[in-house]
């Protein structure tokens, strides 16, 4: 025994532990549905509708509408665990919960 993994059997682990990693994060996602979150408002991307944030969770999401960057809002994380809608807006100087 060389103590050196085979190549083909890292490829493996390594496989299984990103379709881990996207289960469990979907899992996530799904469980943070219907909450409401803190988020702090980013700037806009090209092609993205919506305004990305991220949240207390530190979930990134797509805030519906065009905001301001670095602006804390109080959002419902949607059913896909990826889209919010803002509940609302707080202060800039306020710490989200």
């Amino acid at each position: 025994m060389s103590g050196k993994v085979a190549a083909e059997k890292i490829k493996t682990r390594a496989r299984e532990l990103r379709a881990l990693g996207e289960r469990k994060t979907s899992e996530f996602r799904r469980a943070q549905a219907g909450r409401i979150v803190s988020a702090l408002t980013l700037h806009e991307k090209e092609g993205v509708v919506g305004t990305p944030a991220l949240a207390s969770n530190y979930l990134r999401l797509t805030v519906r509408g065009k905001l301001a960057a670095n602006e804390w809002v109080d959002v419902a994380v949607g059913e896909d665990g990826l889209s919010a809608e803002i509940t609302e807006i707080a202060k800039l100087s306020s710490v989200p919960a």
